[in-house]
């Protein structure tokens, strides 16, 4: 199973964010995926990180899925940074800036969903 390191996305802040921008629909459950999806990705290119980072779905230990900005993973095809080789602390201040995360979150490992 692959596993990913970044952080946890606010669902509904990114659902929020998707309509302010005109992204989709949050009529249905699918629309509603898309929109966060979107939104996460938008983020990602604003902040010019899209080239290293990921958006991918991941399971927390008591199984509630989230969608996650992923900065390094453990397999190498998934993405840039891996297990071996993280990226630097100024890149992943960069993304915790961007997502307005407080201080004391960091990003931590995740099993992926899929």
């Amino acid at each position: 199973m692959v596993q990913y390191y970044g952080f946890l996305l606010n669902s509904q802040r990114m659902l929020e964010l998707g309509i302010e921008k005109g992204l989709g629909s949050d009529e249905s459950f699918h629309g509603r995926e898309c929109l966060r999806t979107r939104a996460a990705w938008d983020l990602l290119a604003e902040a010019e990180v899209d080239d290293w980072c990921t958006v991918v779905n991941v399971t927390t230990r008591n199984g509630k899925a989230y969608w996650c900005i992923a900065l390094a993973s453990t397999d190498h095809r998934e993405t840039v940074y891996t297990h071996r080789n993280l990226p630097p602390q100024h890149l992943v201040d960069q993304v915790k800036t961007m997502l307005e995360k407080p201080d004391h979150v960091q990003p931590m490992w995740w099993d992926s969903t899929f």
